[in-house]
């Protein structure tokens, strides 16, 4: 599995889902991002907030984040998981049903 950053794809292999594109919008990449950098651990809700806000912290609307959450669960349905730390943010884990194609790549 790769992510290209330039072209916001998210390219899985053949043992995931018989190889797919997944194509995101620049907001759903910019969250993936910080989440597909720190794999398994915490990305903090401020910071996913800060990703977004583009300068105006205050334009942004609370349920903002929550929203492109929603959105990337469902692109990422079967191959990654977001999970959700009540009131502290999101971290990215293996799907259940591809956990071991994606556990190797989680650990790299």
């Amino acid at each position: 599995m790769r992510y290209d950053r330039d072209s916001r794809e998210l390219v899985t292999d053949r043992t995931v889902t018989n190889f797919r594109t997944i194509r995101l919008t620049r907001r759903e990449g910019q969250i993936f991002e910080a989440l597909w950098r720190t794999p398994g651990k915490l990305v903090p809700l401020e910071v996913l907030r800060g990703l977004l806000d583009e300068g105006r912290p205050d334009a942004l609307d609370p349920s903002t984040v929550s929203v492109f959450i929603y959105l990337l669960r469902r692109k990422l349905a079967g191959v990654l998981k977001i999970e959700t730390i009540w009131c502290a943010g999101y971290r990215l884990a293996p799907a259940q049903r591809a956990k071991t194609g994606v556990n190797a790549l989680m650990r790299d």
